[in-house]
């Protein structure tokens, strides 16, 4: 129940074991590796070039295989059943990778080579419709779209919108200086021209036409046809052609969809790879040596020891300096390890520092009991947890959020059974509206005043117990540090300020007024002991008393405990409200209506209120202990122990035997 302790590790080996030494570290997982400069000694013989090489080669062919998966999904069937897990690769994949990644570089590459000529075949379809498209009006000329002129006279197509047809043939027939129009076809929006022309006013005739409306129309002259009839079918034997192509090479990739595994896979050999080459960059090479310098956890350094020692090296373990940038890992027993996702999700404490998830994970998990305090919800919460954890593949984060998620829900329970929710009140409800009788379940009624008086005072105590907490922390980490009188003074005289204001309120007599005004004369005697001269250690003194504001709005903080307790609970009792108005045995056959939708109406209503208050008391929750907990005794800044290891995005690693 502590912060992991850090050893430094210094190691020399022989410079040829260094990819087989990363390698073995990689496996071991238990070594983070401090980043050296990349330097090179003056005798090197390794070139930085030759490393680069590999790295951008390794990079490349990464990218390549992620290419390669994204083009191929679309042809992937979707897996059977909702809970599909990852692919798993053998571990000695991962040290001997040649033949896997040779052919997964031939299937990428025939992949995209295949989709290539698919875009291809598609963009020239799309041209044939178009061009198609444009063909069709003029079906029935007995014209070749190729002919543009004769000896006297221009051939000019167009089109022109419906409405504007009359209007076009009034403009057009005054003053004709030598032209015929005629419609070739007509649909609801547009009539398709075409005018023979008389060369001298071919220009004449565009300059009007254009301003009356007409579309001009141009036909490819690369499209040999002695008719648009003979166009259209050349077109159409070409879609039929292009159709035909596209679907065999989408038959092509489909057949190829079983291969995303192995792009996968590739693609995480490949990160892995990266990252090793990524590693050695981080190493000083000398001509025969290879030297490497990182942070090992304390009890991780038998494995450590183990793997060094098949090789010929020389290291030593240290602990670490003040002043250096010493990574942190959270180490708690399996119980409160769930909960070292809130502390992550705010930032990690100082090495060196306390760790305070065992006694943070108490709280949490009261107060999300008693934000979320309902048998049912509490049972549905953990049973689905249960399921997920079991049938999703997760990643570590999500494992461990969801084993938080889990945990909670038996405290949501326990409320539950406190303030007597089973769905709200739905046992009481459905015997009152269905059968007549009068029935609750036992437990604090939060929808009475009384209850609700309990509920406050519940919510008040469990945050005095938390600020008396984080005060007992502080105090322990300034007696710890050396600075006692600051532990006594600034945080343990609180402690009897605070006895002393509940002996003045609870008992008669001199005893509570005592107690309290020698607490608070200490205070303002002490607190500004650090000031110079007389003015600043009373103004000082004066001033220590005003933290007892800060305290009185931390407490008033947990309150909302009770608002969002309260809130869950009315929300679920006008679902059953809902649910339950049309059962009642007098309402003959609206009661088997009634009954019909009571299901469906307490299932989407609690489901409902359980998203929602669920998402509310993780935030909540959570916000009490960052600010009023934390905010007493917590140094954060710390960074994460990122040890050495394989990287996967698509595949799970089965460890050989």
């Amino acid at each position: 129940m502590a912060i992991s302790k850090m050893k430094k590790l210094s190691l020399v080996a022989k410079k040829e074991d260094t990819d087989s030494l990363i390698n073995k570290l990689t496996w071991a997982g238990c070594l983070e590796i401090s980043d050296m400069g990349g330097a090179f000694l003056a005798d090197a013989d390794f070139s930085p070039a030759r490393r680069e090489a590999l790295l951008a080669e390794a990079r490349e062919s990464k990218a390549l295989f992620a290419e390669a998966r994204r083009r191929l999904m679309p042809y992937v069937q979707p897996e059977k059943g909702l809970f599909s897990q990852k692919a798993t690769s053998s571990a000695s994949l991962y040290d001997a990778p040649a033949d896997t990644l040779s052919e997964a570089s031939l299937l990428a590459h025939d992949i995209i080579a295949k989709t290539d000529a698919l875009e291809k075949t598609l963009a020239a379809y799309e041209r044939v419709l178009t061009e198609r498209e444009a063909y069709q009006p003029f079906a029935l000329l007995n014209l070749s779209p190729t002919l543009k002129q004769t000896e006297r006279t221009r051939v000019f197509f167009g089109s022109l919108a419906a409405r504007s047809l009359d209007w076009f043939a009034e403009e057009m027939a005054k003053d004709n200086l030598g032209w015929q129009i005629t419609a070739a076809s007509q649909d609801t929006a547009r009539v398709y021209l075409y005018a023979v022309v008389l060369k001298e006013a071919s220009e004449e005739f565009l300059t009007r036409a254009l301003r009356c409306g007409l579309v001009r129309i141009e036909f490819s002259a690369e499209r040999q046809a002695v008719s648009f009839a003979a166009a259209i079918e050349q077109l159409d034997c070409e879609a039929k052609t292009l159709s035909k192509e596209r679907e065999d090479l989408k038959r092509e990739l489909s057949a190829l969809a079983e291969g995303r595994t192995l792009l996968e896979l590739a693609y995480d050999l490949n990160e892995t790879r990266t990252a090793r080459l990524e590693t050695a960059e981080r190493l000083v090479e000398g001509r025969f040596t290879v030297m490497l310098k990182g942070w090992v956890p304390e009890k991780a350094i038998p494995k450590l020891n183990s793997v060094l020692s098949d090789f010929v090296c020389s290291y030593a373990l240290q602990d670490p300096e003040e002043g250096e940038d010493v990574p942190v890992l959270l180490d708690n027993k399996k119980l409160f390890r769930p909960f070292e996702s809130v502390i992550e999700m705010y930032s990690l404490p100082q090495y060196g520092s306390y760790d305070p998830t065992p006694i943070m994970s108490v709280f949490y998990f009261v107060i999300f009991g008693l934000m979320l305090g309902d048998v049912v919800y509490g049972l549905l919460l953990s049973a689905g947890c249960l399921f997920a954890l079991k049938k999703l593949d997760l990643g570590k984060g999500a494992k461990q959020l969801i084993s938080l998620f889990g945990i909670c829900g038996i405290s949501c329970t326990l409320s539950g059974i406190l303030f007597g929710g089973y769905l709200g009140s739905l046992p009481g409800q459905l015997a009152l509206s269905g059968f007549g009788v009068d029935f609750t379940m036992p437990g604090l009624d939060l929808l009475d005043s009384s209850g609700i008086f309990v509920f406050i005072g519940i919510s008040l105590v469990v945050g005095v117990l938390q600020i008396f907490t984080a005060m007992g922390i502080k105090m322990y980490m300034l007696w710890k540090s050396g600075d006692k009188l600051a532990a006594v003074f600034d945080i343990g005289l609180w402690y009897v300020i605070f006895i002393g204001i509940a002996l003045f309120a609870l008992l008669d007599g001199p005893v509570g007024t005592v107690v309290l005004v020698g607490s608070l004369f200490l205070k303002v005697a002490t607190a500004g002991r650090t000031k110079k001269g007389i003015f600043g250690k009373v103004t000082g003194g004066l001033l220590g008393l005003y933290d007892i504001v800060g305290y009185a709005s931390d407490l008033a903080s947990y309150l909302r405990i009770m608002a969002l307790g309260l809130s869950s609970t009315v929300i679920a009792y006008v679902v059953n409200i809902i649910a339950t108005l049309m059962i009642s045995p007098e309402l003959s056959v609206m009661t088997v209506i009634g009954w019909i939708f009571l299901p469906i109406i307490l299932l989407g209503g609690h489901l409902l209120n359980i998203a929602l208050n669920l998402l509310g008391c993780f935030v909540h929750d959570g916000r009490l202990q960052y600010i009023e907990f934390f905010g007493r005794f917590y140094e954060d800044g710390g960074r994460p122990f990122k040890p050495l290891s394989p990287v996967t995005s698509y595949t799970n690693i089965h460890y050989d035997e």
